[in-house]
């Protein structure tokens, strides 16, 4: 009914437009039915802006639940129309009508004041099920996926859910195998391998990380074709305009400000050396997960250090470190590293047992058998550098005590009071995507440092930054990579996501 009174509406405008004329007869049938008015003066258009603008104000994408629509605007009489392209998930008058994916709507608003006619659109995601219920779905159908599935060299693994939609990241236990959240490179033993997904939905609350264990075949690669595919995968889209150009490069660690546990300490926040845990501790990885080092470090624990004024750098926060630890006073914490967008501060030696991840003395823990990294969000620094910077320590320390992807961690794993650390990485869920930095960073390490790997960027418009191999783009968003290894030359483009 509301579609004949639409058109009868329309014919009427027309006659009193004089804007249909013979000429229209032989229209083509899928011209649009409703447009707006050719007569307005601006003052009009400002007037119906104002309107849709209001309209706008109260229609919310995505929805689960019935649109409150307004048939008229409270201001001269305004008749406002709705039409739904796809009235079986959402109907003309807003009403919901449950169904089970995700649906695209386009709202078509038809305002009409006296013999004036204003018509615009607003795109509508109509949800299926809860997201809730999509993440149960999603994981049972990776774990389907790959157990009907062989996994095999270069392949791409699911980033989305084919009917419901969400996010798929990947990493792998060997930080080899996916260094790009996506691409498979087998590895160079053949054994049963964790691949660890994060899925992703838009509620906060539908957001889960899983293992499935894979039995993966060896590569049948050269390191020469391992080498220029890795290159190939590294060079990812940028964050924060940072290109990292991987050459072998390890980490530089300033070691100015040790504090050495045996000394006669002012403030001792430690909790001494990292003891030995039984196997139900190592269980917490994964069952039946064995420690492969002599140090007892069972964890890298990320944090952020929460403070964002200017000038509170790594080299600050090691200098406070050990003047709290010698002298007394200051922060009730320790841990072992310090991380800013071009440094690198060690306080403590790794086998030492620190005060940061919230768990107390629990053995097998973040305190007792982890490595606190606190990673600096100072307002003058560059938080995407840092990322990189701590990327590249994090793969360091997993390659010195022969740990894996399913060793890091985030503060908030340990917090008895879920606490949101590092909170600007949770809060952009970025967490796979720093994972993702650290499996390139660890590759690089592992693959390259033999390897005569020349870039060249083939514009102005990048700077060298802090750390080897990083790159700041300065005035565009893409740009060109000439890469020359093994005697071959190609080009790459990387562009701003």
């Amino acid at each position: 009914m509301k579609k004949l009174l639409l058109l009868l509406l329309i014919a009427i405008t027309c006659i009193s437009l004089s804007s249909c004329g013979e000429e229209d007869i032989n229209e083509p049938v899928d011209k649009p039915l409703y447009e707006t008015s050719p007569n307005l003066t601006e003052d009009d258009i400002l007037f119906f802006e104002k309107v849709e603008s209001y309209i706008r104000s109260f229609i919310k994408s995505p929805t689960r639940s019935d649109l409150k629509l307004k048939p008229t605007f409270y201001s001269r009489a305004v008749e406002i129309m709705y039409i739904s392209s796809n009235p079986e998930v959402l109907t003309d008058d807003g009403k919901y009508v449950e169904h089970k994916y995700d649906e695209d709507v386009v709202l078509t608003c038809v305002l009409k004041l006296e013999d004036k006619m204003y018509v615009f659109d607003i795109n509508i995601t109509s949800t299926g099920i809860p997201d809730s219920e999509k993440l149960e779905v999603t994981k049972k159908w990776l774990q389907d996926y790959l157990n009907n599935t062989t996994i095999t060299e270069g392949m791409e693994l699911p980033t989305t859910h084919p009917e419901y939609g969400g996010r798929i990241r990947w990493v792998c236990e060997d930080p080899t195998v996916i260094v790009d959240n996506k691409t498979v490179n087998l590895p160079t033993k053949e054994g049963l391998y964790r691949l660890i997904a994060e899925i992703t939905f838009p509620t906060p609350a539908a957001y889960e990380i899983v293992q499935y264990p894979v039995n993966l075949s060896k590569t049948s690669l050269s390191k020469e074709d391992r080498v220029i595919n890795f290159i190939k995968q590294s060079i990812t889209p940028t964050v924060g305009k940072f290109i990292n150009l991987y050459e072998g490069s390890t980490v530089k660690i300033n070691r100015d400000h040790i504090i050495n546990i045996e000394d006669d300490l002012e403030q001792y926040w430690t909790y001494g050396y990292k003891p030995d845990m039984p196997q139900s501790a190592l269980d917490n990885v994964y069952e039946g997960y064995k420690l492969n080092n002599d140090s007892n470090v069972l964890w890298i624990v990320v944090h952020e250090t929460g403070m964002a004024r200017s000038g509170i750098t790594a080299e600050y926060l090691a200098k406070s470190q050990y003047e709290n630890a010698y002298v007394g006073g200051g922060r009730e914490a320790s841990w072992n590293y310090t991380v800013d967008d071009g440094t690198v501060y060690q306080s403590y030696e790794d086998n030492v047992a620190c005060w940061h991840a919230s768990d107390g003395k629990t053995v097998g823990g973040g305190n007792k058998n982890g490595i606190g990294i606190e990673m600096c969000v100072n307002t003058d620094g560059e938080f995407n550098a840092a990322m990189r910077s701590d990327a590249r320590l994090i793969a360091y320390l997993l390659r010195t005590h022969n740990l894996g992807m399913a060793n890091i961690k985030q503060h908030f794993d340990f917090a008895y009071n879920d606490k949101n650390c590092p909170e600007n990485i949770r809060n952009d869920r970025r967490w796979f995507e720093m994972l993702g930095m650290i499996a390139r960073e660890y590759t690089s390490q592992t693959l390259l440092p033999d390897v005569d790997v020349t870039y060249k960027v083939l514009s102005n418009n990048t700077e060298d930054w802090k750390l080897p191999g990083v790159y700041k783009l300065t005035d565009t968003n893409k740009v060109q990579i000439e890469v020359k290894v093994y005697g071959k030359t190609f080009t790459v483009s990387v562009e701003n996501e």
